[in-house]
């Protein structure tokens, strides 16, 4: 529609010129007119036709980080040049924020044009950068096209660690092993030898599920004895529909989630994390052994939008798994210290045990 009241106005402008004024000026205005009309146009296209794009940059950084990334515009034209301007949105994959950035610069004949693009992310997630849209102009400004690029880039803005310490709530001490359980048993071949109270450094993996729960407290054996409970973390990215996670609250259950799989890998051989996907709308379980392993993983966790409960077909917690359930959750009601995981084995029911942090 622009383009129509320009061609209307300039050629008006060149008719009353011709009729009162100069017919040559008038003349010579108009084939000038229609000159520069047709070659701008033309400019314009034919970059359209053969332009490229793309982004340059980091791939992972810590949050509040200054980050560095380049937009290449590529123009493979021999003649033709026109000014443009960018506009591209930095969306955050988990609380689905979206920052919208312009630039503006000139595209000349067989060119690559490096537009230098700056971002200081508050919050942790995979971030998807993308060209919202290319306006290319001739350089008066009477003429543009918008281009819709399909260019995206991800970068992973990692949690922070926080101090997480694992912190029995039944602590209270005992005097000997023997107070509390013979040496030897004839019920069970297992407990024998070596039983004693749970202690800050010990393994996960020495825990003694059996004797824990008579003795309602965490007792553990040496690892010459069977022992092949594991405790497998399932992240629960849920929440109900009158309580939609904060920014902050997000957060904090990412470095939570992040800080707790840490730990809990450095306590085990090896950690199994699950967690609902919801692209694919099922739970994704994943071994991990390495530190390597659980980054990737992050990268995929830090990719879910939270859901509320009621979208979800079937309960997160299911039946069949021989591992205990540790369940990281979000809840606005509770508080506790944020720092210290509170683990007691009379709280786990139903094979799960739900953290509030």
């Amino acid at each position: 529609m622009m383009h129509i009241l320009i061609i209307l106005l300039v050629t008006s402008v060149s008719f009353l010129i011709f009729l009162f004024l100069n017919a040559r000026m008038g003349v010579f205005l108009f084939l000038l007119w229609i000159g520069y009309m047709v070659i701008s146009l033309l400019s314009l296209y034919q970059i359209k036709r053969q332009l490229d794009s793309g982004f340059e940059g980091t791939n992972k950084a810590h949050r509040k980080e200054p980050l560095h990334f380049t937009l290449l515009l590529c123009n493979h034209s021999r003649i033709s040049a026109a000014a443009c301007k960018v506009e591209i949105d930095c969306k955050n994959e988990i609380n689905l924020t979206t920052t919208t950035i312009e630039k503006c610069s000139y595209l000349l004949p067989k060119e690559i044009l490096q537009l230098s693009l700056q971002l200081t992310p508050e919050w942790c997630g995979v971030y998807t950068l993308s060209i919202r849209k290319l306006i290319l102009s001739d350089f008066l400004g009477f003429f543009h096209i918008t281009l819709h690029p399909c260019k995206h880039y991800q970068f992973t803005i990692y949690p922070d660690l926080i101090d997480i310490r694992i912190q029995n709530l039944d602590g209270s001490r005992f005097e000997s092993d023997s107070s509390y359980y013979p040496d030897h048993s004839q019920l069970d071949p297992y407990e024998v030898n070596g039983i004693r109270e749970y202690q800050d450094g010990d393994s996960l993996k020495q825990i003694h599920w059996k004797l824990s729960n008579k003795l309602d407290r965490y007792m553990v054996k040496e690892y010459s004895l069977p022992s092949y409970q594991m405790i497998q973390l399932f992240i629960d990215t849920t929440y109900s529909t009158q309580d939609h996670p904060s920014l902050d609250q997000i957060e904090h259950f990412m470095e939570s989630a992040y800080s707790l799989s840490t730990l809990l890998l450095h306590l085990q051989d090896y950690l199994t994390i699950s967690f609902y996907d919801g692209k694919r709308q099922q739970i994704q379980t994943y071994t991990i052994q390495t530190e390597d392993e659980l980054s990737s993983l992050l990268d995929s966790l830090l990719q879910q939008p939270f859901l509320a409960k009621e979208e979800l077909l079937e309960s997160p917690f299911l039946n069949g798994f021989q591992e205990r359930f540790l369940s990281l959750s979000l809840h606005k009601e509770q508080a506790i210290d944020p720092n210290i995981i509170s683990i007691s084995y009379d709280e786990m029911k139903h094979n799960s045990f739900e953290l509030i942090l």
